[in-house]
């Protein structure tokens, strides 16, 4: 929500990456749009997706549960309108991580057994990305690069 970056802003945080610009059964903000943007001081960094369905695919449970030449295919049309921005928590990787109910799920099974899904593949899908040349860095150092980039353009 709006209200957030207020208090991100506030606490110091530069930039953010929790917006999913789409719906989905727990969280989106559709109205958000697909660029970043800078509120009260923090940059958002939506989560990239296809824009005919709004279909995350470059992050956490999307990363992990569609198929590798799906992701391949969307990163490769998304990066011709821009960055392709995800990301992972450390759950998405880690397949050792002992099953509970996950809280902020509403008590759903399916959503559950969706936080244990596939975490196996994630490296195997980054390695494809990574292979087609696309660079995997911190949003710290896109967001450098970028303020850099645009310094160095009006020079």
């Amino acid at each position: 929500t709006r209200w957030a970056y207020r208090e991100l802003s506030t606490l110091g945080y530069e930039y953010s990456s929790s917006v999913l610009p789409a719906n989905n059964p727990l969280y989106g903000w559709k109205e958000f749009g697909a660029g970043l943007q800078k509120v009260d001081d923090v940059w958002e960094l939506p989560v990239s997706f296809v824009p005919v369905a709004r279909l995350p695919f470059a992050a956490g449970v999307y990363l992990r549960t569609l198929p590798t030449m799906m992701i391949r295919i969307a990163a490769r049309g998304h990066s011709k309108r821009g960055p392709v921005i995800g990301y992972l928590h450390p759950y998405d990787i880690d397949v050792d991580q002992q099953r509970f109910m996950h809280p902020g799920i509403n008590d759903s099974k399916f959503y559950n057994w969706l936080m244990y899904l596939n975490r196996h593949t994630v490296f195997s899908k980054l390695e494809v990305l990574l292979a087609d040349g696309f660079e995997i860095q911190t949003y710290s150092s896109f967001l450098k690069q970028m303020h850099s980039d645009h310094v160095n353009a009006r020079v």
